[in-house]
């Protein structure tokens, strides 16, 4: 309420706020679900008496406790996939600006990275190349990482019927799922590294049939003062990628 005042009266010109509800609002049909209000309009079809004004203050304020409730159920479930997209983008800027892809792809096959030396290709060719390659699969992993996510959150409701916690469930899911995927892209990485074709123009990845994910996915996260038990967790796992 003191929002939409402040708006209305942004210009500073004097005056006063007077707010106008229906009881057939979502807020008051919502937050008087199973009350009864028996008031008769005046003549010009207002209902200003003080039980309905004190009715309309009772369903706002079970209405703003409900999407509280809502809010804070949304932001545990964001903040540790939150978590785990600022371990990817460490990880991802890592590759991009260093080289390590290079060091790790070169290392696991030192005959190939041996005869690409050899051939003559610049060395910073090689490590655009082993790049590409490292965040290829750490940017498809994590994309079917998020579809993982989805597709959980979707029927993880149903852990209450077993009288478990859905929250805890998801983290529990989303961590151990998370924990593998390091292992996944770097293995995969070395893999395309020893297969692929690499030249002086670079590497092509289309050749292999790796193509790009076509799926893009947004997840809100909302300031929220409630803590989280999973940064311990999540600090262990961001290891993993170091």
């Amino acid at each position: 309420d003191n929002q939409l005042r402040g708006r209305a009266g942004r210009q500073g010109d004097p005056g006063s706020t007077v707010f106008f509800v229906s009881l057939e609002d979502d807020m008051v049909a919502v937050g008087g679900a199973g009350d009864e209000l028996t008031a008769q309009p005046d003549a010009d079809g207002r209902l200003e008496q003080k039980k309905v004004l004190q009715f309309v203050d009772h369903c706002q304020r079970v209405t703003e406790g409900q999407m509280l409730d809502i809010h804070a159920t949304t932001w545990k479930y964001n903040k540790l996939i939150n978590d785990q997209r600022q371990i990817i983008n460490a990880r991802r800027d890592a590759v991009l600006d260093t080289e390590t892809a290079w060091d790790d792809l070169s290392l696991h096959d030192v005959e190939k990275a041996g005869e690409l030396t050899a051939a003559g290709i610049d060395h910073a060719v090689l490590v655009q190349a082993a790049r590409e390659i490292m965040l290829y699969h750490l940017d498809h992993e994590w994309s079917d990482h998020l579809a993982y996510l989805d597709d959980i959150r979707e029927s993880i409701h149903l852990r209450a019927i077993a009288n478990e916690s859905p929250i805890d469930e998801f983290h529990r899911m989303s961590i151990a799922a998370f924990g593998e995927l390091a292992g996944r892209a770097v293995a995969k990485a070395r893999e395309t590294f020893s297969e692929a074709e690499i030249t002086a123009g670079g590497v092509d990845l289309g050749g292999l049939g790796l193509h790009k994910p076509s799926a893009t996915w947004t997840y809100m996260v909302n300031d929220n003062p409630l803590s989280s038990g999973s940064g311990s967790m999540m600090g262990s796992i961001a290891a993993m990628f170091r």
